[in-house]
């Protein structure tokens, strides 16, 4: 019932990461800054996503890098998430396919830990992982539904917000959690090892 009701969302141009952020990168931030850096769980840092990242992390280090570098960075809103993971719109169940035979082509799942990101196929932005290896953060606060929900791609945000949206499905979740339309939601400051985030950024 969270799913509905369907609407028409027209998007704006935007950008989006090809990959989640990765402890590579995050780890360059606690260096440089003195952040508290997140636990691997001992499946090693490098390419994996950065886990046990809260809503928090992920907006200040959007913040710091969009400081350090002069371009505007941000976490996806819900809609340009879907977007993507739709491979642009397309009605797919899973991002890059609609053939559960082929998931495992896709997505991480029903393992025992993360992937390096970009181990499995895009989907046909080019775009890896949007099913499965991690959950994502974006940047709604979560709703019982889409009633009322923006439909310019903008973010259903507030300054109370009770829950943020994270959507994707992770490592140790199966096909159903990994459906691009498939949300769910978390407080602000909850860490995990299956919850992480990628970035997106606005165009002219």
């Amino acid at each position: 019932k969270n799913e509905q009701p369907v609407r028409q969302v027209t998007i704006k141009s935007f950008a989006i990461g090809k990959y989640e952020v990765t402890f590579q990168e995050y780890d360059q931030y606690v260096t440089l800054t003195g952040s508290r850096s997140p636990d691997d769980r001992s499946w090693g840092r490098a390419k994996r996503p950065v886990i046990n990242v809260t809503w928090d992390d992920a907006v200040a280090y959007a913040t710091w890098l969009s400081q350090a570098t002069g371009k505007s960075y941000r976490l996806p809103t819900e809609s340009e998430w879907e977007y993507v993971a739709r491979s642009g719109g397309k009605d797919e169940a899973w991002a890059g396919t609609s053939d559960e035979k082929l998931l495992a082509d896709y997505a991480v799942y029903g393992q025992d830990r993360t992937g390096s990101v970009g181990s499995k196929m895009p989907n046909r932005l080019g775009i890896f992982d949007m099913s499965g290896n991690v959950w994502e953060w974006v940047d709604d606060c979560d709703h019982i539904d889409y009633a009322g929900a923006p439909t310019d791609g903008s973010s259903w945000f507030s300054e109370h917000c009770g829950y943020i949206v994270v959507r994707g499905g992770s490592w140790y979740n199966g096909p159903e959690h990994l459906r691009v339309s498939n949300r769910h939601a978390y407080v602000a400051s909850f860490r995990h090892q299956g919850l992480a985030f990628r970035l997106a950024q606005d165009l002219p």
